[in-house]
């Protein structure tokens, strides 16, 4: 007996994607109406829809990544300095 048969599934192989296993299951209805539109990008007017650095920079704005940049630096700083390196050189 293949191992779905004895979980109480369908004979048919639940993992074969291109022919899922036939469903009793009742049509979905959703409880609220569809409401169809035209689907329209909503960006800020100097954002190019295409170019992806653009789209980035709304999520990820230059003084966020200045400031990521610093406080890097200040860490890498203060860890040479309790290891005792210079900037460049190894102890």
């Amino acid at each position: 007996m293949p191992p779905f048969e004895e979980l109480g599934m369908p004979s048919e192989d639940p993992t074969d994607l291109l022919n899922p296993p036939s469903s009793d299951l009742p049509s979905y209805m959703p409880s609220y109406p569809r409401n169809e539109h035209e689907s329209e990008l909503n960006l800020p007017p100097d954002t190019d829809a295409i170019d992806p650095e653009s789209l980035f920079n709304l999520f990820m704005p230059d003084q966020i990544l200045q400031q990521r940049a610093t406080n890097t630096n200040k860490y890498a700083a203060s860890q040479r300095a309790l290891k005792g390196v210079t900037k460049g050189k190894r102890a």
